[in-house]
């Protein structure tokens, strides 16, 4: 297929979500796996954009990346993932692009964070890479990205997780238990 593959990440544009790592990962990574262009969609916005933007085109990636701008309902931007990616650094508290990434049935590459370390389970709903690690993060998204199996066993991992631990009948039952 001639299709793109489509990896998307999301979040301000600021110092925390690692953004920089992200870009010097993908630098790393081949235009394409076998005939299909990979492609990177960056929705988001804030003050590193600018400075984001330079190091894409420092990086000669540019042509590769996507910027969708800030998105109050990213969803359909979720929806056109093959892989979503949390490249935040170590202070980064639970990120809702995990809990996105699981919602929308699809695989992730998650940096350990400090809020990754406590919802993911490396192999089986994420693949989880060190922080400030481009090499670890490139190495990482070709390794979900050749793996249909593991692509597939973590989406159906992560979903269930999801809806078990963050759904709206696990977060009722956890504010009822609490005013018990």
């Amino acid at each position: 297929s001639d299709t793109d593959i489509v990896m998307v990440t999301a979040g301000r544009f600021v110092e925390v979500k690692g953004h920089r790592d992200l870009l010097a990962a993908f630098a790393r990574l081949p235009p394409s796996l076998g005939d299909r262009p990979l492609r990177l969609l960056m929705v988001g916005d804030g003050v590193l954009g600018d400075a984001l933007r330079h190091q894409a085109n420092q990086l000669a990636i540019s042509d590769r990346i996507v910027w969708a701008g800030w998105q109050t309902d990213p969803g359909g931007y979720y929806e056109m993932a093959d892989l979503v990616v949390f490249p935040s650094l170590e202070r980064e508290t639970l990120g809702n692009v995990i809990l996105e990434a699981w919602a929308h049935r699809r695989s992730l590459v998650t940096t350990l964070s400090r809020g990754a370390r406590e919802i993911t389970r490396h192999g089986e709903d994420a693949w989880c890479v060190p922080c400030n690690d481009p090499a670890g993060l490139a190495e990482g998204i070709m390794t979900v990205l050749n793996d249909e199996t593991l692509r597939a066993a973590m989406v159906d991992q992560g979903e269930l997780k999801a809806r078990r631990q963050f759904g709206r009948e696990a977060i009722v039952d956890q504010y009822s238990a609490l005013f018990d």
